[in-house]
């Protein structure tokens, strides 16, 4: 994950107040900050080293110079990252505007994936899904569609997977994991309490935690060992899962590609699959 300006907009709200102000200094004072040393940045962001070195581990980086030179490569490329407000749907009477700014408004968010998602994340989650024994899927609501997704396709390559709406048998199903299986929590808040019960449960039993939330501090991304991060592009309270949605499919659109690459008989798998849901002698009499 290369760190950028929408990076640190992004995990901004999470951040302590020590640690809002060098990174208030960073959006403010790009060019600037990639000339000073860490020392410097603490005394004009009116911070201290230690709280600069702590952003800098928080944006996955391990040293100050390695954020100057992420900087350094976004200032190059010219490019404006900054992401957009989010939408107050309420003031969007208008068809003929609505839908060029929710298109818009979509594309930039999509785009803002790559921002926040973890290339080192994925190979952990790929790797830990090959080699596990079982994986229970868990979601509710919107989130519980992008579990259905992410099981339909896993099913598709040969991986088996359990999910279910009823958040009891997902409880009961949580008890009986063991170390070598997996628990992969979906939530875009990150706090939905039933998820974060289940998803402990499972953690409680051994079983490896793969979360899908929106970047930063949330309490089912605390319990996770395999974090997949996706914008906060959205309100919690917001008038439905939107592109949210739509982010977090992208990452199991991007996950389940690097599975069937990863698998020798991927492709067949699919072949096979689809020659059969497609043949006719499950449709015709």
């Amino acid at each position: 994950m290369q760190v950028n300006i929408n990076l640190i907009k992004q995990i901004l709200p999470n951040l302590s107040n020590s640690e809002k102000k060098p990174a208030i200094y960073i959006v403010e004072h790009t060019e600037e900050v990639t000339k000073l040393n860490i020392l410097e940045l603490a005394e004009k962001s009116g911070s201290s080293p230690s709280a600069v070195s702590r952003l800098c581990k928080k944006l996955g980086v391990a040293k100050f110079s390695e954020l100057k030179v992420n900087l350094a490569m976004e200032l190059s490329d010219g490019e404006d990252t900054s992401n957009k407000s989010i939408l107050n749907l309420a003031l969007l009477k208008d068809t003929e505007k609505l839908i060029p700014l929710i298109t818009s408004f979509t594309c930039t968010n999509v785009t803002l994936v790559q921002s926040v998602l973890s290339a080192k994340m994925l190979e952990k989650a790929v790797t830990a899904i090959e080699k596990s024994n079982a994986i229970l899927l868990v979601g509710i609501g919107a989130s519980g569609l992008i579990a259905q997704d992410l099981q339909q396709k896993l099913i598709r390559i040969g991986i088996r997977s359990q999910f279910t709406y009823d958040t009891d048998l997902a409880l009961v199903n949580a008890s009986t994991l063991h170390e070598n299986d997996i628990c992969f929590a979906i939530s875009y808040s990150g706090d939905t309490k039933i998820v974060k019960n289940i998803t402990k449960v499972s953690k409680d039993n051994g079983a490896t935690i793969i979360t899908l939330t929106k970047v930063g501090d949330n309490s089912i991304r605390k319990l996770s060992d395999i974090t997949l991060d996706i914008p906060d592009s959205e309100p919690i309270y917001r008038q439905s899962a939107g592109v949210s949605r739509i982010n977090q499919l992208v990452v199991i659109d991007i996950l389940f590609t690097m599975l069937i690459a990863k698998r020798e008989n991927g492709i067949d798998l699919l072949s096979k699959t689809w020659k059969e849901v497609h043949s006719k002698k499950n449709y015709l009499d």
